[in-house]
């Protein structure tokens, strides 16, 4: 779109939602969208673009791809014990790769993005190389595969999930995780993110222990959960 078009279309955009969502609905809306500007143009990558299930050909119970926000994200690694060079994270569904560059330029030892989709995977890849001078973790790595199928490696200690599956392939998942965390125990927090008033499997998952709910200063649209897996529960509920 070109900039004349846009300065025409984001005024009547902004118009349209105070009359359909209200003035304090909206002035959350637009404050997000300016940090995302400025976020997306510091990293110097491009992952705001959303893509919808049907147009990825995905499995029902797949969900297509809108991240995180980055207000949301930076909240939740605020309130994260990131031990330097230690800690190794992985996010579920990682689209465009928005959560991993984020998590990268913090201290981990290592960053796994997963995704399924061969172009968004491809997409990561870019923003990752494009972002490079901002990242402070040097090893960072985007896997493209069936998360019902993947194999958590035993070093992961931190695993990220917004929204990006439910029903049978949310339940494989889990599944996944608890195996991991059988087979090899050790400190293990998952990080679920979901719409608000959704419903949140975590709670139910008896070797999952509800650690803090993350807040922000807004009204995000959005329930941040940690949840602390007890490694002894999970090798017992197999």
């Amino acid at each position: 779109m070109k900039l004349t078009n846009k300065l025409i279309a984001y005024p009547m955009k902004i118009g349209r939602r105070v009359i359909t969502r209200g003035p304090v609905d909206t002035a959350r809306w637009l404050m997000s969208h300016i940090e995302e500007n400025r976020q997306e143009s510091k990293l110097n990558v491009a992952t705001s673009s959303k893509v919808e299930v049907d147009e990825l050909g995905f499995d029902s119970e797949c969900h297509g791809y809108e991240p995180i926000s980055y207000t949301c994200f930076n909240r939740i690694l605020e309130e994260l014990e990131i031990r330097p060079d230690q800690e190794v994270f992985l996010d579920y569904g990682c689209g465009r790769g928005r959560a991993v560059v984020i998590a990268a330029t913090r201290r981990f030892k290592r960053v796994l993005g997963l995704e399924l989709s061969h172009e968004l995977s491809e997409s990561a890849r870019e923003n990752i190389d494009r972002a490079q001078k901002h990242l402070q973790c040097s090893d960072v790595e985007i896997v493209t595969a069936n998360a019902c199928d993947y194999t958590v490696p035993d070093d992961v200690s931190m695993i990220f999930l917004w929204n990006s599956f439910q029903g049978s392939v949310l339940e494989s998942v889990i599944e996944r995780i608890r195996e991991s965390a059988a087979n090899a125990p050790r400190k293990l927090q998952i990080i679920y993110v979901l719409p608000h008033g959704e419903d949140n499997v975590m709670q139910r998952t008896p070797w999952l222990s509800h650690q803090k709910q993350v807040h922000t200063s807004f009204w995000s649209g959005v329930d941040m959960n940690i949840f602390e897996v007890d490694c002894d529960m999970a090798a017992g509920s197999n």
